[in-house]
């Protein structure tokens, strides 16, 4: 599991500020099983283009990279916040993780 944590200085070294949890970016590797999607977060979820969700199967599966999936954590479940054609393109490719 890899974990990237920014604070969001521009760039500086502040360690006397105090960034709440709400403040941070953390990159995690989640198994797409752990991943909950929930189509009423985002409208567009329900319209799903699906020649683009096979091109990005056929790029997933060639070994292409694609920006990370964007979830946020509600009680003890990641739900999908921004990337469902992603997250589609990569159940069609059936690969287990994403990158």
């Amino acid at each position: 599991m890899e974990s990237n944590e920014s604070d969001r200085t521009n760039g500086n070294d502040c360690d006397d500020l105090t960034t709440g949890e709400h403040d941070r970016t953390l990159v995690r590797r989640l198994a797409l099983d752990d991943i909950t999607v929930d189509e009423t977060v985002q409208a567009r979820a329900q319209m799903l283009g699906e020649g683009v969700v096979e091109e990005y199967a056929a790029a997933m599966r060639e070994g292409d990279e694609f920006p990370a999936l964007v979830v946020f954590q509600k009680g003890g479940t990641y739900v999908l916040a921004d990337g469902f054609t992603r997250h589609a393109g990569v159940k069609r490719a059936a690969l287990t993780t994403f990158e």
